[in-house]
């Protein structure tokens, strides 16, 4: 698995001529980094007394980073394999309408999955957003950089997965399918863009 290779490995791996591991996993590994940063500024604030009153929504906060992280992780993976999946589909034979059929309906399928996968790691990393934008607020302001930084790394593995979305987006024959995917991308773009400001403002002030 990707995610049990050494930091080293997996940037070799990137670098390679293969096409997996690609943008998506990056993607979801910054988005599961992102969670890292605001589980670690969780830990430098709970137990402080300066941070008392804050203290049950930290550890809340924590839980929840902490879930992001272990999901955000096994998407790495499931990008790669997705991608698998419209490979596998692509070298499928075409020499009959039969075969023809079979073919366009796999790679449907596989187009489906590989856009199932970037979408569920905007999904996460908007939540991510919404997390760091929490501990940057709230949190120990020593680690202001750090909160700021994992807002930052949300931020990018949304728009990062929003393209691989998007390419695989343009190949969907469903129109419906396409549209609603399309408004809910919209919609999410929006919203990291707002907190991406707030953020911005928020560390700001504070340096």
């Amino acid at each position: 698995m990707l995610v049990d290779e050494n930091i080293r490995d997996f940037i070799r791996s990137v670098a390679s001529s293969s096409p997996t591991p690609g943008g998506g996993s990056v993607a979801a590994l910054c988005g599961a980094l992102s969670g890292s940063l605001t589980a670690m500024v969780c830990n430098l604030t709970i137990g402080r007394d300066k941070y008392d009153d804050v203290r049950p929504e930290m550890e809340r906060t924590l839980e929840d980073s902490s879930k992001l992280v272990e999901r955000l992780t096994q998407l790495v993976d499931e990008d790669a394999q997705a991608y698998a999946s419209v490979v596998a589909a692509l070298r499928l034979p075409k020499g009959t309408d039969e075969e023809k059929g079979k073919r366009l309906e796999a790679m449907q399928n596989g187009l489906r999955r590989a856009i199932a996968v970037p979408v569920e790691v905007m999904e996460l990393s908007l939540e991510a957003i919404r997390l760091a934008y929490l501990v940057v607020r709230k949190g120990n302001e020593g680690a202001l950089s750090d909160s700021g930084s994992g807002a930052m790394l949300a931020f990018a593995a949304l728009h990062a997965a929003s393209m691989n979305v998007k390419i695989n987006l343009k190949e969907i024959q469903d129109q419906e399918f396409k549209n609603e995917v399309a408004e809910k991308l919209g919609e999410m773009e929006e919203e990291a863009e707002l907190l991406r400001s707030e953020v911005l403002t928020e560390v700001n002030l504070k340096m």
